[in-house]
């Protein structure tokens, strides 16, 4: 970058400082191997720049006149990488960062849906499934993981590891909730989102179309630390941008207390009626 670590950038003291609790910065270099690849190597500290938070990562090469050139940052706690200095201090004096430290910190509250589950983010595919039963269980709810690329529905925790790591997988999910067909499900959970920070939670509700033909599914994103909910993702990479909850609304239940159910919970009031999910 065009920056020098004797040129520092000085943050005003009418502003504060976004405070990161992130490990120790360390960057990393790319430089040409004996066999022309290459391969990733330590930088030295002094290549580090003093504007640049602790705990991101730096990825660049070495010039042929040794200096080093810095090609992007990532930050720690959302992962977005940036390729300029000055999109780095915009996310920053914007209080992005400190936005997505205190989202991805509620995964650490086991008492949230996005905490209760962080542990499917990092299983590519997945999502928490949430049906209506039948028969005698018609008034209730059912919870599955659901890797919809393979067409898979698993019960428990236990069995989508199984089938990740042995291709394990049973011979039923449930038999008081039907799985093969998309008619009963009720919402589809996911924890991962490319533009929002760890914390987010995408909710996708599926209701039957006033004709009754056929089905229309909604996306719903809800920030983790206000608690409202945006009905697009744009309006909600905006909130997360400017702090600015512009078109978030405050929902009458939230995902948590709507889904953060063990196995099979009654059918929540304003959740699903008639084949039909109700406005919130």
């Amino acid at each position: 970058m065009g920056s020098s670590r004797n040129s520092p950038i000085v943050i005003s003291d009418d502003e504060e400082e976004p405070v990161l609790q992130a490990p120790a910065a360390v960057a990393t270099v790319v430089v040409p191997g004996p066999d022309e690849q290459e391969q990733p190597v330590a930088a030295e500290d002094e290549e580090w720049p003093g504007w640049l938070p602790d705990g991101f990562e730096m990825e660049g090469y070495y010039l042929e006149d040794g200096k080093f050139q810095a090609t992007s940052y990532t930050c720690p706690a959302s992962g977005f990488s940036f390729s300029m200095k000055s999109e780095v201090l915009q996310y920053c004096h914007s209080g992005a960062l400190q936005r997505a430290v205190e989202a991805k910190a509620t995964l650490d509250d086991k008492t949230t849906l996005q905490g209760k589950y962080a542990w499917l983010r990092g299983k590519h595919g997945w999502v928490l499934e949430i049906r209506a039963g039948q028969g005698e269980s018609k008034n209730k709810m059912f919870k599955f993981y659901a890797h919809l690329r393979d067409r898979v529905r698993l019960a428990s925790k236990d069995e989508v590891i199984r089938y990740i790591d042995h291709a394990e997988r049973p011979e039923s999910a449930n038999g008081d909730c039907d799985t093969r067909t998309e008619a009963n499900i009720v919402a589809q959970l996911e924890f991962s989102i490319k533009t929002l920070p760890p914390g987010w939670v995408k909710e996708t509700v599926f209701r039957a179309n006033n004709d009754g033909t056929g089905r229309k599914l909604k996306a719903l994103y809800t920030d983790p630390i206000s608690k409202k909910v945006f009905r697009s993702l744009k309006a909600a990479e905006q909130c997360f941008a400017t702090g600015e909850p512009f078109d978030g609304r405050d929902p009458i239940m939230s995902v948590t207390e709507k889904y953060s159910f063990d196995w099979c919970t009654d059918m929540k009031t304003g959740t699903w009626r008639n084949g039909r999910r109700q406005k919130w």
